[in-house]
């Protein structure tokens, strides 16, 4: 009636499995008639290979869906960490583009002081020649007083040929003194503006020293920053480089771990297939030895 429930339309063999289980029953039922066994019911085991294999498939298609599952969580954890890895890695070449960006604009600051250095040294190129120029301008000047003063003096003396030689010789005489007087002054007062010129280039000299000194203490301090964010962009590279090398270190532990646990899963799937099967084995077994000995029996019988 069992077996009803379960094969409602009934099991269905082979003709001569039949003819051999019918055999095999009547053969069992005169054995243990011989016995005087009256009460006896007949164990029938039924062995669906179609449902097995079914059930087989559906296990490792199950076993195979976590799989891809499980290669899906770990590709998707593995894309998270390097999508992760390139916004630091895009963080890092934003920082060094800033410090470069620093650099360059520091360059261009160099830059603009050296053209400014460029540009006093030509205002005071132009300065020298204008002083230059001046000086030659005061130089003909002179010149030119003298060249009226001999004149006048010429004109004195033709004048005075006739009338007055000796009174015009002391009045030239006299006039010379004036003018020798008047040229030492002159020379004394060019002297003087010489030296005050002098003066005022050597003012000027210092001052460009100053200014020289001041732009080579600016030029030291740019060089100085320049040094320490080039010392501060190679720690922080490294810095960095030390992170990504030991965040690789944990991912590959942390994928060699999830491989170890994968195998360590399967070797326990495997294992309880394997105790399945030893027990469906030690089943067989014990059926075939129940069978051994009834048909020993059958054969003590006959």
């Amino acid at each position: 009636m069992t077996m009803g429930f379960v094969y409602p339309q009934g099991i269905i063999l082979a003709p001569d499995k039949y003819d051999a289980l019918l055999h095999s029953v009547e053969r069992d039922c005169k054995v243990l008639e011989s016995f005087g066994i009256m009460d006896y019911s007949l164990l029938l085991g039924v062995h669906n290979i179609d449902q097995a294999i079914r059930e087989r498939a559906e296990v490792s298609e199950a076993i195979r869906e976590r799989a891809e599952v499980s290669e899906a969580i770990r590709e998707r954890a593995e894309v998270s960490e390097a999508i992760r890895e390139r916004a630091e890695v895009s963080e890092a070449i934003r920082e060094r583009a800033e410090v470069s960006e620093t650099i360059r604009e520091r360059a261009e600051v160099s830059e603009a002081i050296r053209e400014r250095a460029e540009v006093s040294e030509a205002i005071r190129e132009r300065a020298e020649v204008s002083e230059a120029i001046r000086e030659r301008a005061e130089v003909s000047e002179t010149i030119r007083e003298r060249a009226e003063v001999s004149e006048a003096i010429r004109e004195r003396a033709e004048v005075s040929e006739t009338i007055r030689e000796r009174a015009e010789v002391s009045e030239a005489i006299r006039e010379r003194a004036e003018v020798s007087e008047a040229i030492r002054e002159r020379t004394e007062v060019s002297e003087a503006i010489r030296e005050r010129a002098e003066v005022s280039e050597a003012i000027r000299e210092r001052a460009e020293v100053s200014e020289a000194i001041r732009e080579r203490a600016e030029v030291s301090e740019a060089i100085r920053e320049r040094a320490e964010v080039s010392e501060a962009a190679i720690r922080e590279r490294a810095e960095v480089s030390e992170a990504i090398r030991e965040r690789a270190e944990v991912s590959e532990a942390i994928r060699e771990r999830a491989e170890v646990s994968e195998a360590i899963r399967e070797r326990a799937e495997v294992s309880e297939a394997i105790r399945e099967r030893a027990e469906v084995s030690e089943a067989i077994r014990e059926r075939a030895e129940v069978r051994e000995a009834i048909r020993e029996r059958a054969e003590v019988s006959e």
